[in-house]
């Protein structure tokens, strides 16, 4: 029977093996990665695995982390900070989109609107700069219309107005890299507080955490699958980003307690059995 330990430790090899095909690709060498989880390994100790709710003390996070005190201390004293990954351009850029989507004053018979692009131009009040201001959380009109633009969500219907295209913000273009590492930071992160959180909680406290999965599937059927998924999966998001965005904006200037972020996540996959197998036989045969 495989002990907690070993099964973790099955799930780093799972877990690192596509994140080292990017950092490699991208120069970053193992002694820069080691550098970031050893500070990682301190903060956590140091700030959530101390005694009566207070923060460990330099000697128990050295105890409990492997990791020498002065190298704890360093960390520490020195309250070396890494850069929170928090892809904003995202987060406000797609809020527009939301607030496009879900904002009556922006509808027409239930649709969004095509807008004048400036507020000058708008005869009934409504904009595409009244909707930035309403919704990016303070960007500026340019930078919200310039990145909509670029990753095709929306388009110009002549110079002086705009029309939707698609309420979800993403990008295949290669220019985007770092916007989809942003993302792959947060939800890979999203994913693995919502296990832990799972894995603590009471039943009534659980969040949404579902898979599924098929083995044999035979390989003329990708496509179709592969357009049922999107289809269906996107209008899920729709709904629930509608859903909730109605639901922030009615309470929005009230001083209730506010949760500071929440949502759905959703992602196709698909993997070969020689790659799920390499993974396994490597583990067998040098375990870390």
């Amino acid at each position: 029977m495989v002990d907690m330990k070993e099964k973790l430790t099955q799930l780093l090899l799972r877990i690192f093996k596509p994140l080292v095909r990017i950092l490699l690709r991208h120069g970053v060498s193992y002694k820069a990665s080691a550098e970031v989880l050893k500070w990682c390994y301190v903060d956590v100790a140091h700030k959530e695995f101390g005694i009566n709710n207070k923060k460990a003390n330099k000697s128990r996070v050295a105890v409990i982390t492997g990791l020498t005190w002065i190298d704890v201390k360093n960390l520490i004293d020195n309250d070396v900070a890494l850069m929170d990954v928090k892809p904003e351009e995202f987060h406000r850029a797609s809020r527009v989109l939301s607030g496009w989507i879900s904002d009556k004053d922006y509808q027409e018979n239930g649709k969004p609107k095509n807008l004048p692009i400036y507020a000058k131009n708008s005869r009934e009040g409504v904009s595409f700069e009244s909707l930035v201001d309403k919704y990016s959380g303070g960007a500026t009109i340019r930078a919200i219309l310039d990145d909509l633009l670029e990753h095709k969500a929306i388009e110009k219907v002549n110079t002086d107005n705009v029309s939707l295209i698609r309420s979800h913000y993403i990008s295949s273009s290669s220019k985007s890299e770092k916007f989809a590492i942003d993302i792959m930071a947060e939800s890979v992160s999203d994913v693995i507080n919502t296990i832990n959180h799972n894995i603590q909680a009471n039943e009534d406290d659980l969040y949404m955490q579902r898979i599924v999965q098929q083995i044999d599937l035979p390989a003329k059927h990708l496509p179709l699958v592969k357009t049922f998924i999107r289809e269906r999966s996107q209008k899920l998001v729709d709904e629930v980003d509608s859903f909730i965005t109605v639901l922030s904006q009615q309470d929005r200037n009230n001083k209730d307690e506010k949760i500071d972020r929440l949502g759905l996540g959703l992602y196709y996959f698909q993997e070969s059995k020689e790659s799920e197998n390499r993974i396994n036989s490597q583990y067998s045969e040098r375990k870390i």
